[in-house]
């Protein structure tokens, strides 16, 4: 029992990885305050997150495109007017195959597909 207390109240002086300052504290401590560990963990999770959040901006002004451009519950319309409206066609939220071969994109909640014929068919699904 003595050398678990022992093991788990040893102090040690260490370097804060944020901001490099020396602090006293538990041998596994790694900052100097829970300011730096903030700091520090937020730092790493945008990095981290910096490409969710880039596609997330894609999907979002995509959606808004469609939003615009949808003026009924059924719209239709040539692609070219998405191409025009800067649409990113390599971004949707899901795809799915009906039974006829066609293939329809949705993002978030609106849906479209292309005909050969180059006609964007656009739907509102609530």
């Amino acid at each position: 029992m003595n050398d678990l207390i022992d093991v788990v109240g040893t102090i040690n002086s260490g370097k804060c990885m944020e901001c490099g300052k020396q602090f006293v504290g538990r041998s596994d401590k790694k900052f100097c305050c829970d300011m730096c560990r903030n700091s520090y963990n937020n730092r790493l999770r945008n990095r981290r997150d910096r490409e969710v959040i880039r596609i997330n901006n894609i999907l979002s002004r995509n959606r808004r495109i469609l939003a615009k451009l949808c003026k009924t519950p059924k719209s239709t319309l040539p692609v070219s007017v998405l191409r025009e409206n800067y649409f990113n066609f390599k971004y949707c939220t899901s795809v799915s195959r009906k039974a006829t071969g066609r293939t329809i994109y949705c993002c978030y909640d609106y849906a479209y597909y292309i005909t050969l014929s180059g006609i964007a068919h656009i739907s509102l699904n609530r």
